[in-house]
């Protein structure tokens, strides 16, 4: 038997080439990205120093191609059974932007709720079990913020399993994490250096501390591996 490493090597280079092409195409701006609301006070303030992001390794790179690739699935099957009014709707409001996966019609639904934004998941088998029992308030924050934007009573979101498409859906009343979206949309810095308020208001202590120690979940370069305290002390200084 030949193992044949070709195709994997391959497509490994076609991936990051895309991935380095959407980059350029990306174009940054001051703004907070709704899938940051929340992000610990830590990653946004270096973030706003100007220290880049670690480079994503081809397993990341993996994981970002399949999620979108679910997303287009799941929202092609929707449009089978269901009204999708539109999609990758982009929205903004106080400083923070982002795009809502789709608008659905619920009016078929088990529970009907008018027009509300979907935010679409993928997931990991491994990580299935937690999801099944609530979704991650990351999430929650960022389809809260869209339902705000679309001045929607409601909002869900949807996690497919990634290994056989398995699917789970939450739908969340807006009024019952509104003032806690709000309160993280207006933590970030402007291009001027100011504090425009306001860091990390809305998250608790035990929060802030699981994310700061966790080095390895930390998506600042370098930060990871070092102890950075006094390069932060120079610019600080600077």
């Amino acid at each position: 038997m030949i193992i044949e490493n070709y195709h994997n090597e391959q497509f490994k280079i076609l991936r990051r080439n895309e991935h380095n092409e959407r980059a350029a195409e990306h174009t940054a701006s001051n703004k907070l990205a709704a899938s940051r609301l929340e992000w610990p006070d830590q990653w946004h303030f270096l973030k706003h120093l100007g220290i880049l992001p670690k480079e994503a390794d081809d397993y990341t790179l993996g994981q970002f191609e399949r999620g979108r690739e679910i997303e287009d699935w799941w929202i092609f099957q929707a449009t089978k059974i269901t009204e999708v009014v539109d999609t990758q709707v982009e929205v903004e409001k106080d400083g923070t932007i982002g795009y809502i996966d789709a608008l659905i019609d619920t009016k078929n639904h088990s529970f009907a709720c008018g027009v509300i934004p979907y935010e679409i998941k993928s997931v990991k088998n491994s990580n299935w079990k937690y999801i099944k029992v609530e979704p991650q308030m990351g999430h929650i924050l960022q389809a809260c913020f869209y339902a705000m934007c679309q001045a929607s009573e409601y909002f869900a979101i949807v996690y497919v399993a990634s290994d056989d498409n398995r699917i789970i859906e939450y739908k969340h009343s807006s009024s019952f994490y509104k003032a806690r979206t709000m309160n993280s949309s207006c933590k970030h810095c402007s291009n001027s250096g100011e504090n425009n308020g306001m860091f990390g208001k809305s998250f608790s202590e035990e929060t802030k501390k699981n994310w700061s120690i966790k080095r390895q979940l930390n998506p600042i370069k370098y930060w990871k591996d070092k102890d950075h305290s006094e390069e932060y002390k120079i610019q600080m200084s600077n």
